[in-house]
């Protein structure tokens, strides 16, 4: 109990051991306590060092985006009317995104695909709206393989 005391109060700098009364193998003890102590409590620091890093990174990714999203509105403020009226034709904001083949979703948006490897991570979860690209009316019924595929999807839950 009390050479657990003694090697941390060393450790620390609080108290120095008479080396001159130690002997050979209580030296090399010593000195094993010193250098294990020294490995761990640096990796305690590069792992510190390491996580402040990633949470600064992260806000400073989000500062970037925000400064970037800053300028671009500073620079569209100054364009011509006439100019930003062909910017924003030219991005096609009118026509609808297409959501599979022959499926239309709404207008306005710029669309992105989704890698596939999304598909194979575990917080995936499915669609779970149901589109039929078949002509359809309000009158018509619901189709049996979509309410199917609906239930599948419920059960799994």
């Amino acid at each position: 109990g009390d050479s657990a005391l003694i090697l941390t109060m060393f450790m620390v700098g609080l108290e120095v051991p008479p080396f001159l009364e130690m002997s050979a193998p209580g030296m090399c003890v010593l000195i094993l306590f010193i250098i294990i102590s020294d490995i761990g409590l640096l990796s305690i620091l590069v792992a510190q060092l390491a996580l402040a890093y990633e949470q600064l990174s992260a806000q400073n990714i989000g500062y970037a985006q925000m400064n970037r999203a800053f300028v671009c509105i500073e620079v569209e403020s100054v364009l011509p009317l006439s100019t930003r009226r062909r910017l924003y034709q030219s991005l096609g904001f009118d026509t609808p995104l297409e959501f599979e083949s022959g499926d239309e979703g709404p207008a306005g948006g710029i669309q992105r695909n989704e890698p596939a490897s999304v598909q194979s991570e575990p917080h995936y979860h499915p669609d779970r709206i149901i589109r039929s690209t078949e002509p359809s009316t309000e009158m018509d019924p619901w189709p049996e393989e979509a309410h199917d595929h609906a239930q599948d999807l419920a059960s799994k839950r």
